[in-house]
């Protein structure tokens, strides 16, 4: 996928630690291991 221009978009490993700081990570991965116990 091609970058836009003049748009500053982070790498994916700085978007996890961004939320990671802000403690959301922690809520989407029990969200995500709950989801996962479901579907099997």
């Amino acid at each position: 996928m091609k970058q836009p221009e003049n748009v500053d978009i982070p790498s994916e490993r700085t978007v996890y630690r961004m939320m990671e700081e802000i403690g959301i990570w922690t809520y989407v991965n029990t969200l995500d291991k709950k989801s996962r116990k479901i579907m099997l």
